[in-house]
């Protein structure tokens, strides 16, 4: 069902009440949004049409970002006017407000106690709420002022560098999840719905770290041969039969009342160890033609859920995967195109955009 888009003035107050008034006269609008990654808005409207006033920066607009979830706040970043008489409108959704908002530094025993100390020395406060299912008793710190949207992701010892998961922004409302999607045993294959497809096989990432801090201009690594047989390497149990050896910077994790020991670099590096894949990974990429309502199906993919995809031609059958990236109609009320992959996106692939 088409929702048309709404105005609104440009707040920071949560919820979408008192609309200034609807834009019915759309040309074109998409929302993309990626697993753990960008959330926007892409609206083409006449400059003669119905509120066209109103379409300000920072201004927000509302629209449906999916075929099932409500109407998601996006504030205006850009707006481009033609000769033609069209403007295109770049918004961004209103969580990208978190990159104004600085958090002071705190230390948190735990992901629930984190995420409350985010709004507890947020300057300014704000109405953002911030959930998560995931249980972790992690410490999670802040060693200085940092714009809260970054901790969420896009940095060393952000949350989904700490806990994991995935993220869902519900207006102002920000859920870590520990799996965002399901399977719904969606069936996606060569000859059917498949509208592309890429496999890209890439090289293990690493077979064993070298951890080491630097506090106070004097560098620690392990020496103790009794704590690490292999000092100061701490080896994976991955072997590919080449060095694949990284170098691993813990001095965030020390300071002059917390010095760092042989024993405390060796059970950080297997903590990383434990939350980083040493494996070889194959992505793989594939858009996916929404038949839902060309043949009256009742299948439903989300952001995040895992689907079976078969590719004959390569004798693959059966694949699961996960849908990392939607981009949705917001006049047809229809997915344009859904990319799936196993590609690990986080925040930080975006930083650019994070800024806006």
């Amino acid at each position: 069902m088409k929702v048309i888009p709404q105005i609104y003035k440009p707040t920071t107050a949560a919820g979408l009440n008192y609309a200034l008034g609807s834009l019915p006269d759309v040309i074109s609008g998409t929302v993309t949004e990626e697993r753990n990654g960008e959330f926007y808005l892409s609206m083409q409207y006449p400059a003669d049409g119905q509120n066209a006033n109103l379409i300000q920066v920072g201004w927000i607009i509302s629209a449906k970002p999916n075929m099932y979830d409500p109407r998601q706040a996006f504030r205006i970043a850009a707006i481009e006017k033609s000769l033609d008489g069209t403007m295109n409108i770049t918004a961004y959704h209103i969580s990208y407000d978190l990159n104004k908002i600085v958090v002071m530094p705190f230390t948190a025993s735990g992901i629930t106690n984190a995420l409350q100390s985010l709004s507890l020395y947020s300057e300014p406060s704000n109405f953002f709420e911030f959930v998560t299912d995931k249980t972790s008793a992690d410490t999670f710190k802040v060693t200085q002022p940092t714009p809260l949207r970054t901790l969420l992701a896009g940095m060393e010892g952000s949350f989904l560098d700490v806990y994991g998961g995935e993220y869902k922004f519900d207006n102002w409302v920000v859920k870590l999840m520990s799996s965002r999607g399901q399977d719904r045993n969606v069936q996606i294959a060569y000859g059917k719905n498949l509208s592309a497809f890429k496999e890209t096989d890439e090289d293990a990432p690493y077979d064993a770290v070298v951890p080491f801090a630097v506090v106070d201009d004097v560098l620690y690594y392990i020496t103790d041969t009794g704590v690490c047989a292999t000092a100061p390497v701490v080896k994976t149990s991955a072997s590919y039969g080449y060095p694949e050896t990284i170098s691993l910077d813990l001095s965030e994790e020390f300071d002059s009342d917390n010095l760092p020991n042989d024993t405390k670099l060796y059970n950080l590096a297997l903590s990383y160890i434990s939350k980083n894949s040493t494996k070889p990974t194959a992505n793989m990429s594939t858009e996916y033609v929404d038949l839902t309502k060309l043949l009256g199906r009742t299948e439903r993919v989300d952001l995040c859920d895992r689907v079976h995809i078969s590719v004959e031609p390569y004798n693959l059958y059966d694949i699961q995967s996960k849908v990392i990236a939607t981009e949705y109609d917001i006049l047809t009320d229809e997915y344009t195109k859904i990319t799936i992959g196993d590609k690990k996106l986080t925040l930080a692939d975006t930083l650019a955009n994070l800024t806006r």
